[in-house]
């Protein structure tokens, strides 16, 4: 050791000498300049053998004390200068890329420490006076990494990237009277990130070369991280994303296109579904009130097609199915303009005609639907049948055209009689409209052709004035919309980008009389609002008199007719309601739609009683998930208004069912609800025990409740439906409390051992692990970030919301726990979920619940590598000082080892023995300011 010593070279000698002094509080700002002038060069161009030790111990250590001690001490008397001096040399951008990275993790570090109010502002005094730019963190990670050996470090950094306004926020509001400069709120900053990745990408097309596989990837993890943490979500102003890199875009835009565009679209593509479908459905909400002009439309569909390709030509990597499936045709109200920009999208591509053809056959699949007919708002009938005939071409079709086989086609057929018996004039009008559009294109000699003319589009019925507008907008879209100049749209667009405003609201429907001499100019139908809001959902009203002679109306009763007859009328000889067949005929008979007092008692007990066994006999996929959104809404906001027995087990029962059939839909429908204010303590609590049952029943660890109804107590209280979560997260913890006992050698209490069933089940299935981390865990997590975030920003209450009180936030952190105990060995586990988990967890205050949910994390990552992942990102001591917090909570209370205390007690002991077993395996790879307590 000795010799090793007296071998150090002069460079190491020189850094630790320099680091003692400075760690001695040097007396004055002189002596403290004259410490750290020499280091940058030193930082810069280590000698080889050097390197690790000056980038992997020295740099921290010498970050950690400035961020810690020194800055918060000289910075008042140090000038201006000295301060970005010092910000620029040891911090952003940094002498080298590699020593910008280290300040990234050392400020972010320093902002999960930080418990007083000068500290914090220290460390927001760096961030201000330095750039952190994601191309020197590109440099110092993947620059030199030939074989995609610094994926792993970029993604690390990138997640430190964009989770630093919110520790930014969380430390402000942690310690109180901290402004938070502009640029580093979350809005702000994610915008500054978005557009320095479309540079990066930008620079890697200028440099030249194939861009590979990994460096693919690694390009688009920022994307990915943008999009999960909602930054690309749309507002009333359109997406923050696509308003910050479109008007580089569309000035980039030329043709040819530059190499940018190829890169993208690449980059675009190789996103999954789940985050493909929001990405592309906010750009259609941004561009939605531009399209105003023909030119504005070919310039939206040529950005479409450079930027995210031809869904005809990469229909293999899943375009078609999230432009037309998952975006067009997922339940959102589109404007003619985007249905314009759509149809030119594919109609522009390598096989217009075909994909022009099969978005119409694939449209009229769903406009054709007896249960869309008769179950959807009116606003989502206009749309889809605005939509329908923007595909039709402007004349008679030739026989070899693929859509001359649309006026005969049997769907359309069925699907008019349908149309033409609903109870709504509106909806009849709907159907002629169609059939007239339709049968112009029949080129059959003999062919009938539908013209009803002014005497059913003229006039001031209902819903006449919104079918004659779509009649009049829709007619020759071939030869108006197919026209046009991109050049002129982005000239257009260029002129009016500052000037550019959200437009005004639609105006309301024609409802006002006019003389039957002049028809009224036509209405715009509701189209233009892209909103999901329930407030659509209602019922259809029959006019006083007929709209007209021409169109057909349902007979109604007249005093002679026998009362017998009367449907309205309830008989007892007969039943009133019927049990459900199809989901949506659970989802109206939960509603109770148009009943009241006994009937829609009658009816909401029906759905209830045959809820569950309806949900659970459909199979994955098709009905179920068409129709989980509505129904976990309507499930979830039921009350007990009638005092129904079985009510709180029933509505229970449907929701886990919901979650198990319908993993990829359901669930994530029932987290974002979870999340809405508008639900109650006891509805909420409700959703965290369907996650947390069905993730079980999915993973195999918890069997499904029996088929037969169990008696219970009526409106029971909230803490009922948290036992539920007790039975399932006993056994969990149980299960890796006894783990951490066989590896620790000792007993972490003195009960007896509980012994659980699913432990003698066999072993786990890989069916909850495919959907864990992208539709239960990472959803339930993003979600809390955001509402987290609101709060920290949020300056017109102070009160607490619901979520972050005691009764809402123990059962989440609980079903938070269960959901991870229950997905092991997802393929996301170590990398994702892990640390988002503890992130979580640790931007809270310290909990018995919390600690549930670090034992799940620890022990999934104690299978997974030994917990090796989660000492290297540096997570191992901030976990260490909040279980340590936990545990004294824990003692002063003084609780025993038996019951829910004792369940608290041994699930945080468990967690301090596993952290304490990492610390001794793994304390080489701990960096010097993560050791100790």
């Amino acid at each position: 050791m000795s010799s090793s010593s007296s071998q150090r070279s002069p460079h190491r000698s020189l850094l630790q000498s320099t680091l003692t002094a400075l760690q001695s509080s040097p007396p004055d700002v002189p002596t403290l300049l004259s410490l750290l002038t020499p280091l940058p060069s030193l930082l810069s161009s280590p000698p080889p053998q050097e390197r690790t030790y000056t980038l992997s111990r020295f740099l921290p250590s010498l970050q950690a004390l400035l961020l810690s001690s020194l800055l918060l001490d000289f910075i008042p008397h140090l000038s201006p200068s000295d301060v970005a001096n010092i910000t620029r040399d040891f911090f952003f951008p940094g002498v080298t890329a590699a020593v910008g990275l280290a300040g990234l993790r050392s400020v972010s570090l320093a902002l999960s420490k930080a418990g007083e109010g000068r500290e914090v502002e220290g460390v927001l005094r760096v961030l201000e006076g330095g750039a952190v730019r994601l191309r020197e963190v590109w440099e110092a990670t993947m620059g030199g990494a030939g074989d995609g050996g610094g994926q792993d470090e970029w993604e690390r950094a990138v997640d430190l990237l964009v989770a630093l306004p919110v520790r930014v926020a969380n430390a402000a509001g942690r310690v109180g009277a901290v402004e938070v400069p502009q640029g580093l709120r979350d809005r702000e900053f994610l915008a500054g990130l978005a557009k320095q990745h479309l540079d990066l990408v930008r620079e890697r097309t200028e440099r030249g070369g194939s861009t590979v596989s990994f460096q693919l990837a690694a390009l688009a993890y920022p994307l990915q991280k943008l999009v999960s943490t909602g930054f690309v979500s749309s507002t009333e102003s359109g997406s923050p994303y696509w308003n910050t890199v479109l008007p580089a875009l569309v000035h980039d835009l030329s043709d040819p296109p530059p190499p940018l565009f190829k890169l993208l679209r690449a980059l675009h593509l190789s996103l999954a579904p789940s985050l493909l479908a929001p990405l592309l459905s906010a750009l259609f909400h941004t561009l939605s009130p531009r399209l105003d002009s023909v030119n504005q439309v070919a310039l939206a569909a040529r950005l479409l097609r450079e930027v995210f390709g031809d869904p005809g030509e990469n229909e293999e990597k899943g375009l078609w199915d999230v432009g037309v499936e998952r975006v067009l045709l997922g339940g959102t109200v589109w404007g003619l303009g985007v249905g314009r920009t759509v149809v030119r999208w594919l109609g522009e591509g390598v096989a217009g005609e075909e994909a022009l053809a099969r978005l119409t056959f694939r449209l009229l699949h769903t406009w054709s639907s007896a249960p869309h007919i008769r179950s959807s708002p009116l606003c989502t009938l206009h749309s889809l049948t605005a939509l329908l005939l923007l595909t039709l071409p402007p004349c008679p079709l030739p026989p070899s055209h693929a859509l001359s086989a649309l006026p005969t086609h049997p769907a359309l057929i069925s699907a008019i009689p349908t149309y033409l018996s609903h109870a709504s004039p509106a909806v009849r009008l709907l159907g002629m409209l169609v059939a007239e559009e339709v049968s112009a294109l029949d080129e059959r000699e003999g062919a009938p052709r539908l013209a009803f003319g002014e005497r059913v589009w003229g006039g001031t019925g209902e819903g006449r004035g919104e079918v004659r507008w779509i009649r009049e907008e829709t007619r020759g879209e071939g030869g108006g919309w197919m026209g046009g100049d991109w050049t002129k749209g982005k000239a257009e667009w260029e002129e009016a980008e500052e000037k550019f405003a959200p437009p005004p609201p639609p105006p309301p429907p024609v409802t006002k009389p006019v003389a039957a001499t002049s028809a009224p100019a036509p209405s715009a139908p509701a189209l233009l609002p892209d909103s999901d809001d329930e407030d659509d959902l209602t019922g259809y009203s029959l006019p006083s008199h007929p709209a007209h002679p021409s169109l057909p109306r349902p007979s109604s009763p007249t005093e002679a007719d026998s009362d017998d007859d009367d449907p309205t009328l309830r008989h007892p000889s007969r039943p009133s309601v019927h049990p459900p067949v199809y989901i949506p005929q659970l989802i109206t008979l939960l509603r109770a739609e148009g009943k009241e007092g006994g009937d829609a008692a009658e009816s909401l007990a029906m759905g209830l009683r045959w809820g569950e066994g309806l949900i659970r006999s459909k199979a994955e996929g098709g009905e179920i998930d068409e129709n989980a959104a509505t129904l976990a809404f309507v499930l979830m906001g039921l009350q007990d208004n009638f005092d129904s027995e079985g009510f709180v087990e029933q509505r229970q029962r449907a929701l886990t069912a919901l979650v198990v059939r319908s993993p990829r839909v359901g669930a994530p429908a029932i987290i974002h609800h979870f999340y809405s204010p508008q639900f109650s303590l006891l509805q909420r609590t409700a959703a965290l025990t369907s996650l947390a049952l069905g993730a079980s029943e999915l993973a195999g660890l918890y069997p499904p409740p029996p088929a037969h109804e169990v008696p219970h107590p009526r409106k029971p209280l909230p803490a009922r439906l948290q036992r539920r979560l007790g039975e399932v997260l006993e056994g969990l913890s149980s299960v890796a409390i006894e783990g951490v006992r066989e590896s620790a050698g000792e007993r972490v209490g003195e009960e007896e051992e509980i012994v659980w069933e699913a432990r003698e089940q066999k072993p786990r299935q890989t069916t909850f692990n495919t959907v864990a981390a992208e539709h239960f865990v990472l959803p339930l997590i993003n979600h809390f970030f955001l509402a987290l975030r609101d709060l920290s920003t949020s300056t017109s209450s102070r009160t607490t919301p619901l979520l972050f009180t005691p009764p809402l936030l123990a059962p989440l952190l609980r079903t938070l726990a269960i959901l991870l105990f229950s997905a092991p060995n997802a393929p996301e586990f170590l990398h994702v979920l892990a640390p988002s988990a503890l992130e979580l967890v640790l931007a809270l205050p310290p909990s018995e619940e919390g600690a549930e949910v670090v034992l799940a994390v620890l022990e999934g990552c104690e299978r997974a590598d030994g917990g090796r992942a989660c000492v290297e990102r540096g997570e191992l001591g901030g976990v260490r000082r909040w279980v340590a917090e936990v545990w004294e909570g824990v003692e002063r209370r003084g609780d025993g080892v038996g019951g829910e205390r004792g369940r608290g007690r041994r699930v945080t002991a468990a967690a301090m023995l596993r952290v304490e077993e990492w610390v001794g395996r793994w304390g080489r790879l701990m960096a010097v300011s993560e050791v100790g307590w």
